[in-house]
């Protein structure tokens, strides 16, 4: 894939890694802070494809507290650090770097993917329901306009089943 290709329709978009299996994408990444507890949006980004997740992660802390849960692809030793100046809680996921994960990692992983379920369902609801598995509109401000629509809709339906609770 060439790094710099841009298509004239969407100038923004970039290629970029999907997954470990090195499997490429057209497009642009959500990135999503949803409270654990109550399973609010709290805040978003929209970037391009090819924009790590681990570079966007500062920006969604700035409303965290207590222990912050991620997948993955937010694995660094900068983001930890920085998790640890802010005093919040690692709940990264680990990842292979190199090597394989030791049984500990592999079972800590298990743990915190039984604490993330909660929050996953915010994307099952966001590819399904709502469509976005895939962006509709030809621009990084229009796609970023249609994601904040989808986060104000999700969190009137959540604060609806919260309030009658």
């Amino acid at each position: 894939m060439k790094e710099r290709q841009v298509r004239p329709t969407n100038k923004e978009a970039r290629f970029g890694t999907t997954n470990e299996r090195g499997r490429f994408a057209f497009g642009y990444k959500m990135h999503v802070a949803v409270d654990a507890g109550s399973g609010l949006v709290r805040d978003m980004r929209l970037t391009p494809a090819n924009v790590q997740d681990v570079s966007v992660a500062p920006q969604l802390l700035d409303q965290a507290a207590g222990t912050v849960y991620a997948d993955r692809g937010y694995d660094s030793d900068g983001l930890r650090s920085e998790l640890a100046r802010r005093e919040l809680g690692d709940g990264l996921m680990r990842r292979k770097r190199g090597r394989p994960l030791t049984e500990a990692d592999v079972a800590r992983n298990h743990e915190l993917s039984l604490v993330r379920r909660a929050v996953e369902s915010l994307f099952g609801t966001m590819k399904r329901t709502y469509r976005l598995g895939r962006m509709r509109a030809f621009s990084q401000l229009r796609n970023a306009a249609d994601l904040t629509l989808f986060c104000l809709a999700f969190n009137l339906r959540r604060w609806r089943v919260l309030a009658a609770q």
